[in-house]
């Protein structure tokens, strides 16, 4: 049985690793360095300067295409700051400009690419040339009170005509505002007082960049508004300027007016999706170690709570290791367990204190920390769709756990415990990435085979992973914090559930089948950091949930012949 078991388990993982290639294809910006943007401009805003696509009401560029490109490379100067790409916006060609090894020879040697759009106007007054434009309508979250997004203008104008009539410049309006400017008030041309003479921008065809920087502007939460990015030639058309851009945020911080400051950001730094990879292991292993430390205490300090005169459930709670998730009972209390209600008192004070904790602490992760979590009008808006989210999962959980245990013949109960409360406290407070679990489900029977075990970790943990359907269809229904959320609790709780260690599911798993328990472990893994680091788009995850649906009903098959 183990043997066919294993069977649809690589039918499992070769399946979703097909699905992950077909993904990847289907979302992937290219395999090149640079991808012009003029057909899908809309789909890879979020990937690329960090504008999710529930905010994006609509998105247009002066259709021309050299103007504009996503650069996956970088350079000593140029660095993705969200994400692995950002955004080249050029009076000229954008696109020699993601190809250093392209210009060779001295920067300071004069190559410009003239595009073909007609001569335009300046949106900050009087003419240009090769206007590149892109216009964004974008829709604020209810408590967002503010934006801001990183940006470097490059020019081949510096220095030889400061302070003439051509002066290249780059201009972004909100509302028809200008919202960018140097520290003296002027607009970001070639006399701003931004440049940095301490950067030579080689590999392109520019003489000067500005240092790193940070422009935020106030917003009223949940209005409509218009973002206009600009890039033109002024005086001539011959030679060029250009302007990064990423990182793109809405915030919860009260900005008045607008100001562009250098940002605490540097070139150099690494990615957001590096520092989330990074978030991931330290919890992995902060856990791991925890678990261990605790595996050597645990019972002396058990010893010592036995003695404390409190309740029993609340010495249960403070134990680091509880019962084990299987116990066999006796007779007598296989009685008492028969005439038991399907869900007790105190399970369901259990369960109420989980979805509480769980949805303060995934609220506070989706507002980003303490300022805006304590901010009435950003919980307002995100607390309501957190706790449907987490409402969904632990009912589910709920449901397989039931419904694995009436198969098996089994009893099944929701206990809080202090390890696992406390690590998912501490790491979605502290990390801002929620790694636990703050209750644990245990079974009671007679006898649980070792086979009976085994499949009722695989089939509820399957069932639990059938939410990558739901979620994904909501998400496109634009329930988009309830998609995310949900989706993001789901893959943690599988992967968290398959951890091999004591008093883990996994360790059940890992006991009946190591490969099998390694395969499906690293799984989920997979799915969750994927999920975490937005590899893939939620839709993605459709057939993960399908895949898993078809498996649990083969599984649960199973699960009834050992009876």
């Amino acid at each position: 049985m183990r043997k066919k078991v294993y069977s649809f388990c690589a039918a499992y993982a070769i399946f979703l690793c097909f699905t992950v290639v077909m993904s990847i294809q289907a979302t992937s910006l290219s395999s090149a360095e640079l991808v012009p943007i003029a057909n899908n401009l809309a789909d890879n805003l979020s990937s690329v300067i960090g504008i999710r696509s529930e905010h994006l009401v609509s998105a247009f560029y002066n259709d021309h295409e050299i103007a504009v490109a996503v650069v996956t490379s970088s350079t000593s100067f140029l660095k993705p700051i969200e994400g692995d790409s950002f955004l080249l916006i050029s009076s000229g060609s954008a696109q020699p400009l993601a190809h250093p090894e392209g210009w060779l020879g001295d920067p300071d040697q004069e190559a410009s690419f003239v595009n073909d759009n007609p001569i335009g106007t300046c949106p900050l007054g009087g003419s240009a040339f090769d206007i590149a434009t892109l216009s964004l309508t974008l829709k604020a979250p209810e408590w967002a009170k503010s934006i801001s997004f990183n940006f470097r203008f490059m020019s081949e104008e510096y220095p030889e005509f400061v302070g003439q009539e051509y002066n290249d410049f780059f201009s972004c309006l909100l509302d028809g505002k200008n919202i960018v400017f140097d520290t003296e008030g002027k607009i970001i041309n070639v006399n701003n007082n931004f440049f940095d003479p301490n950067i030579t921008p080689m590999g392109t065809c520019f003489n000067a960049v500005t240092s790193l920087l940070t422009t935020k502007a106030e917003i009223v939460g949940g209005s409509t508004f218009n973002l206009v990015f600009t890039v033109g030639d002024v005086g001539d058309d011959i030679l060029d300027s250009a302007v990064f851009l990423d990182n793109f945020i809405f915030s919860g911080d009260q900005i008045s007016g607008s100001k562009t400051e250098s940002s605490s950001l540097f070139a150099g730094d690494s990615m957001r999706d590096a520092r989330s990879l990074s978030v991931v292991g330290g919890v992995a292993v902060g856990v791991t170690a925890a678990t261990f430390i605790l595996a050597a205490l645990g019972p002396s300090i058990n010893a010592a709570i036995t003695n404390l005169p409190i309740p029993s459930q609340l010495r249960s709670f403070l134990k680091f290791y509880g019962a084990n998730i299987f116990q066999k009972v006796d007779k007598v209390k296989l009685l008492a367990l028969e005439k038991a209600p399907f869900i007790a008192k105190e399970e369901l004070i259990a369960l109420g204190i989980s979805v509480s904790i769980v949805t303060i602490v995934y609220s506070f992760v989706e507002t980003n920390g303490l300022q805006q979590f304590l901010d009435p009008a950003v919980l307002a808006a995100v607390l309501p769709s957190t706790f449907v989210s987490v409402a969904i999962v632990t009912s589910t959980k709920v449901f397989a756990d039931a419904f694995c245990a009436r198969i098996s013949k089994t009893y099944r109960k929701f206990n809080l415990w202090i390890t696992g409360f406390l690590t998912f406290i501490i790491s979605g407070i502290l990390f801002l990435f929620p790694f636990s679990s703050p209750g644990i489900t245990r079974y009671q029977s007679i006898e649980i085979t070792q086979d009976t075990k085994g499949l009722i970790v695989l089939s509820k943990t399957l069932l639990l992973l059938t939410l990558c359907i739901l979620f994904p269809v909501l998400f496109l229904m634009d329930f988009k914090i309830i998609a995310d959320t949900g989706l993001l609790f789901a893959l943690m709780s599988a992967c968290y559930s398959l951890v091999p260690l004591k008093h883990l599911s996994g360790k059940v798993l890992f006991d009946y089948n190591k490969k099998y328990s390694i395969l499906a472990f690293t799984l989920t893994a997979f799915l969750f950091i994927s999920f975490t680091i937005n590899i893939f788009p939620v839709v993605a995850y459709l057939p993960v949930g399908m895949i898993s649906a078809a498996l649990a009903i083969i599984t649960i098959k199973k699960l009834k012949l050992t009876q």
